[in-house]
């Protein structure tokens, strides 16, 4: 197994045991935090090999993509009234303000995600496209609905 499938992998495991965490003590806060977090490093690594710092692995794109697709499934269902106020939350007021644009926005991701992983891309001029079009997404949530804290 190379660095960037471990990588990939240990996210994908802390991942899935943050959201189990996370739905037992019905904190839909840390649940989006969590799932931020596993899109971030799956995002990180996906662009690791677009940037050739990592050698592109079919197996590991495809990795990247389903944990992204996973990740991001019902997202839009972790914004409930009352989880508006969060000093460390990167959630705009907009989500609140604005929540049927933001629900298209994240179940575009979804279907971007899902079509990708689907694809399956075996070489890096498929992934980079790929990946291109599901990080385009990522920006366009980002820029509305996000808002950054240090």
């Amino acid at each position: 197994m190379n660095r960037t499938t471990l990588i990939v992998c240990v996210g994908l495991l802390a991942g899935v045991a943050g959201a189990s965490f996370a739905q037992e003590t019905h904190d839909p806060i840390a649940e989006r935090k969590q799932r931020m977090d596993v899109i971030g490093d799956a995002s990180r690594t996906g662009g690791q090999m677009i940037r050739g710092d990592t050698e592109f692995d079919p197996q590991t794109a495809a990795e990247v993509l389903t944990t992204m697709n996973e990740a991001i499934t019902g997202f839009a269902d972790l914004f409930p009234a009352g989880t508006e106020t969060d000093d460390e939350t990167e959630a705009a007021p907009a989500i609140f303000e604005r929540p049927d644009e933001f629900r298209e926005r994240a179940e575009a991701m979804e279907v971007a995600t899902a079509g990708a992983a689907e694809a399956a891309p075996q070489t890096l001029e498929e992934f980079r496209t790929l990946f291109g079009e599901v990080s385009q997404n990522c920006r366009a949530c980002h820029e509305d609905f996000r808002v950054r804290r240090n």
